[in-house]
């Protein structure tokens, strides 16, 4: 995308940046879980939070920064229980004015690998339904529609559907990765 991009996983030191780029993707967008001043925004409870991340194999965040400033971010997340372990959940989200540029597609790969790396089989999420442009990002990533979540998200006085897709890492069973 730019010669001076880099993705990264994030770090103690990305705390406040992590805040106002969360602060500015809320403002900006419909599609995220969260609405405005639902993030925790203490500075001590972000780096806490990403002070959990540094050491852990069951969830990873990687930013995207340009000109020093976070621009996008991808969070790979799983439970510790054998049956499921295997599977992370993803969530996603870059500013408005970088869409359309690869950056996301940039984050999902190095998102991909490391979930390799830890044992995965299987990638899954949920998008909103009217979110026509990240359901094809999706799919153009080999992701599969599953299943919709009728009237599941609440959002500025409507009801909406949530998709559910997935995708298939490896077609083989493993033993239970560590």
């Amino acid at each position: 995308m730019y010669n001076m991009m880099q993705i990264r996983q994030i770090q103690q030191q990305d705390a406040a940046s992590f805040i106002e780029f969360f602060k500015q993707l809320d403002a900006e967008t419909k599609f995220m879980l969260f609405e405005i001043g639902e993030r925790p925004t203490l500075l001590s409870q972000q780096i806490e939070l990403i002070k959990k991340l540094e050491s852990s194999v069951n969830e990873v965040i990687f930013i995207a920064i340009y000109q020093k400033h976070i621009i996008g971010f991808i969070a790979l997340s799983r439970k510790p229980f054998n049956r499921v372990k295997h599977c992370f959940q993803l969530v996603i989200g870059v500013l408005e004015s970088y869409h359309g540029k690869n950056l996301a597609n940039e984050l999902y790969q190095c998102a991909e690998q490391w979930a390799i790396d830890q044992g995965a089989i299987r990638i899954e999420l949920s998008v909103i339904q009217e979110n026509i442009r990240a359901i094809k990002f999706y799919e153009q990533l080999s992701f599969e529609k599953e299943g919709i979540r009728k009237k599941s998200i609440f959002s500025k006085g409507q009801l909406l559907d949530e998709l559910y897709m997935g995708k298939i890492l490896h077609s083989h069973i493993i033993k239970n990765p560590d």
